[in-house]
């Protein structure tokens, strides 16, 4: 945040019901708070990593007028690391509404070249989101179950490399129509990401009618696949197989897409989630 927009928020915050700043580890985050600490609102998109243990970030969130959160989870990590005032507020998350852009199954099957069930991966492909746990988990369950075998998809940018493997793919950035239509046409949304205040992706996936798999240790996925019953959490290989054959079961899937779509609707409809949000702010 520059000298010019800070001095704006010292001159003018009492003009605003609130400063909204996000995440916490930003500097423009910090010097809004730091600014105007009557008016400012933080969305801390708190995840367990180091930044997160810093006295300052403790700081921060004991500064801000309201903080509001994204998941249960983030919450009490809030508050096992700096305190019950640290974690006062509410938990919100985002609005999302299903996109009308959607490929269709046959389009990306024919642009991506793929066949038979796949589960993708939608985000950075890093090492920290777990993405060599879920590659293993995968191959292990190929080679235990070759003729019930699926491939493995990853979309988005990211670092990782995955092996050289036929079952094993990524395709890097795609387009939001693409993203879309790679979600509805997979057999499961699947993540073992630890580093999550909420995913969107699970949100996504469920506004399509894609159930999700994830990590039981991925505590924030694990929350919002229990609340949603939309997805299986597992540990092992073997109950990746498990998974996998829930999922192919027409009623089963059908019944955990119905629930995620409900879900969605209620709980992260723009009007739930703005009545909410602006009811948290200062008064």
């Amino acid at each position: 945040m520059t000298y010019g927009a800070i001095a704006l928020v010292h001159k003018e915050a009492d003009r605003f019901d609130a400063i909204i700043a996000a995440p916490y580890f930003y500097g423009m985050t910090r010097d809004a708070i730091a600014a105007a600490p009557n008016r400012a609102v933080i969305i801390p998109c708190l995840h367990d990593e180091p930044a997160a243990y810093l006295e300052e970030t403790g700081h921060l969130l004991r500064s801000a007028c309201v903080r509001i959160f994204n998941s249960d989870v983030e919450r009490a990590l809030a508050a096992r690391i700096h305190g019950a005032k640290a974690a006062v507020g509410p938990v919100i998350g985002v609005g999302l509404e299903a996109s009308p852009h959607v490929a269709s199954e046959e389009a990306v099957r024919r642009v991506f070249r793929l066949e038979g069930d796949y589960l993708l991966y939608v985000g950075r492909a890093h090492p920290l989101k777990g993405v060599q746990e879920l590659v293993q988990a995968v191959q292990a369950h190929n080679r235990s179950n070759p003729n019930q075998s699926v491939t493995l998809v990853f979309a988005g940018d990211g670092e990782y490399d995955p092996p050289q493997d036929s079952k094993i793919r990524k395709l890097g950035y795609v387009d939001e129509s693409f993203k879309n239509g790679l979600l509805a046409s997979a057999l499961a949304n699947i993540s073992f990401s630890r580093l999550e205040s909420l995913s969107l992706v699970l949100l996504e996936a469920w506004a399509l009618g894609t159930p999700s798999i994830v990590h039981t240790e991925a505590e924030v996925l694990d929350w919002q696949v229990s609340r949603s019953g939309c997805g299986l959490s597992i540990r092992t290989p073997d109950e990746l197989g498990k998974a996998i054959q829930g999922m192919r079961d027409a009623k089963n899937r059908a019944r955990m897409a119905e629930a995620g779509l409900r879900f969605v609707k209620v709980e992260y409809s723009w009007d739930h989630v703005l009545d909410a949000f602006v009811a948290a702010l200062p008064s």
